[in-house]
């Protein structure tokens, strides 16, 4: 899909995107992108998306990608003219039937990995980046947590006793106990911000994959003539 960027502006109100922390004196602004691939093995189509991918960084602090691929090997690789400007946070997909072996009729070897821990990377598939410019905030005062590898991550940044939370999530064939932690980890951020609206926000980006509330399914061979039912204001 064609990038999306956000450029918020700046209010009291957790429940939307819009953002009023500063941070270093800046406003932030925040970017989605679900890339298809971006560390692809097609020489040519990575090059393409890596240079869109850099046009984008221009306008944005935050910027959340999905389906990137890769491990963390070829993140520092294909990435690395990035590293000057901004903090790179990697959650690579994990085969999640991977039970202790390499299954020789599903895996091709350019397509598998193992972390330190001994996790199988899937290369092929999955896969978040989350890069913050340098500009906007510290590395001290980021911390990115993974609530399910390669599907969803939690971004914090926190300065002058203020939080901002930015969940970068890819809703695709999350198990139900999967969608419960992160429902759950959401609902909490939410609860904190709706207490504290003036020094806490939630900001929830990414292929979210859940239509808008009205709208029912529709075949692909069958498309309806209707556009689709606006979204109201709240978060679907």
């Amino acid at each position: 899909t064609s990038p999306r960027v956000v450029q918020p502006t700046w209010s009291g109100l957790p429940n939307t995107l819009r953002n009023f922390l500063l941070f270093n004196g800046t406003t932030l602004s925040i970017g989605t992108w679900n890339t298809r691939g971006l560390l692809c093995s097609n020489r040519q189509q990575r090059n393409k998306k890596l240079g869109a991918l850099k046009i984008i960084l221009g306008h944005t602090s935050i910027l959340c990608l999905q389906e990137t691929h890769g491990n963390c090997a070829q993140v520092n690789t294909y990435m690395s003219d990035l590293l000057g400007r901004f903090w790179i946070f990697h959650s690579p997909f994990l085969d999640p039937f991977y039970h202790g072996g390499v299954d020789p009729m599903l895996d091709s070897e350019d397509c598998y990995d193992f972390d330190p821990a001994g996790n199988k990377v899937d290369k092929a598939t999955g896969g978040l980046i989350t890069l913050v410019n340098k500009a906007s905030a510290n590395f001290e005062d980021c911390s990115c947590e993974t609530i399910i590898p390669g599907r969803a991550t939690r971004l914090t940044i926190s300065n002058w006793g203020k939080v901002s939370v930015t969940f970068n999530i890819h809703n695709e064939r999350l198990t139900p106990a999967q969608f419960l932690v992160l429902e759950n980890r959401i609902l909490a951020d939410v609860a904190e911000a709706k207490a504290f609206p003036h020094r806490f926000t939630v900001n929830i980006v990414g292929d979210l994959n859940v239509p808008p509330p009205g709208s029912a399914k529709r075949k692909l061979d069958k498309p309806s003539a209707e556009g689709p039912a606006a979204a109201g204001p709240d978060l679907h």
